[in-house]
């Protein structure tokens, strides 16, 4: 079971947040959807619900540029199935969108020559390389990876009829309307360590909340004006409940502390499992020699061996500091330098996902 919130005024803030929310935006993350997306909320949305005041609601897969295109088409399928809309974003490719856009300036000129000079180069190469046509085409649009504001259009579009019906009313009055009549608001719900505090940057366009790994960090809710049509709803960091495998699958995903665990050996055994030998090398620049091909406990403890010998790390005792060396290794693995997905339930190379049943690990 996840550790999830258990103070109260956390929840009631969550609460508020869905009440004067017209849409609830759930972001989890994309390498592994299913253990942060919370199906008990959207059904309580759906619940406070009327039909003359209807709450949209959609799921956010962040980090999706750490996702192939098949396997971003094997989520959208899976939760086509299931009646959840989603969408696909990278928090990190957003920002680093706008800080290159920031330092273009006046050289845009000069940028754009070279991106042609760049593209056809590449061309080229594919030519030379009988590389098939399909590898250079653009993602499709159904799992695009949204810019920033194409995700804030995203929201335009869900704001809801009978606030145009209120803002109309109160014209043909002769009555001003409010600002609020005028803004779609868009409440913005999701774990610690899935990116949601980034988003929320990467779409004001400046550092507007706090970034954290753990819970806790903000108490209230905050609300953020975009433009005079949207407005973002933060709320607090939560935990949902949830079942997981193990305690160490949860600290794999970030939702368990890294620096407090007492224990690395079942958390590695993950990474070793998910992770190619080859990958692993590459990494980290290191040689593992081993001829073992099962990826087992021994092949975790090989991996921490050569890697803190590699960065030499050593402990009290002047042995390799294993302990060290996966607090460095699982971070990775988090915050994405290993990459890793999981596939929805029933998934397979071949086949399309669909419920139910718990999602498997599969490197991208």
């Amino acid at each position: 079971m996840t550790p999830f919130e258990k103070n109260l005024e956390i929840w009631r803030q969550l609460w508020r947040v869905i009440e004067r929310s017209d849409v609830l935006v759930q972001i989890v993350d994309g390498r592994d959807p299913l253990l942060f997306y919370c199906p008990d909320l959207d059904v309580y949305v759906d619940e406070l619900s009327t039909a003359e005041r209807r709450k949209e609601r959609m799921l956010v897969l962040n980090k999706a540029d750490l996702l192939t295109e098949p396997v971003k088409h094997k989520w959208k399928t899976y939760f086509d199935k299931i009646g959840v809309r989603v969408l696909f974003f990278s928090a990190q490719q957003a920002a680093e969108e706008q800080n290159q856009n920031l330092a273009v300036g006046s050289t845009n000129e000069l940028f754009m020559t070279s991106k042609e000079t760049v593209e056809d180069s590449v061309v080229s190469r594919a030519k030379l390389t009988n590389i098939v046509d399909g590898d250079l085409s653009e993602e499709s649009p159904a799992v695009e990876v949204l810019s920033r504001d194409m995700l804030v259009d995203e929201f335009r579009k869900l704001k809801p009829t009978w606030k145009a019906e209120v803002v109309n009313r109160k014209v043909d009055e002769g009555i001003s309307p409010a600002p609020a009549d005028t803004r779609v608001v868009v409440g913005m719900i999701g774990y610690p360590n899935v990116g949601k505090s980034s988003t929320i940057n990467s779409i004001m366009g400046s550092k507007k909340v706090s970034v954290s790994s753990t819970p806790g960090r903000t108490k209230h809710l905050q609300t953020l004006l975009v433009d005079d049509e949207v407005m973002l709803c933060d709320c607090p960091g939560l935990v949902f409940p949830n079942f997981a495998s193990s305690k160490a699958e949860l600290i794999t995903r970030g939702v368990l502390p890294i620096d407090q665990m007492r224990s690395s050996e079942a958390a590695m055994e993950i990474v070793c499992k998910t992770i190619s030998r080859s990958e692993l090398e590459r990494v980290y620049g290191i040689n593992l020699e081993s001829e073992q091909t099962d990826v087992e406990e021994t092949a975790a403890e090989e991996l921490l061996e050569v890697h803190a010998r590699a960065r030499g790390f050593r402990n009290k005792h002047d042995q390799a500091d294993r302990q060290r060396s996966a607090r460095v290794i699982l971070k990775d693995y988090v915050n994405g330098k290993l990459v890793y997905c999981t596939l929805p339930p029933h998934a397979d190379a071949e086949g399309e996902g669909g419920p139910p049943e718990g999602p498997k690990n599969a490197a991208t």
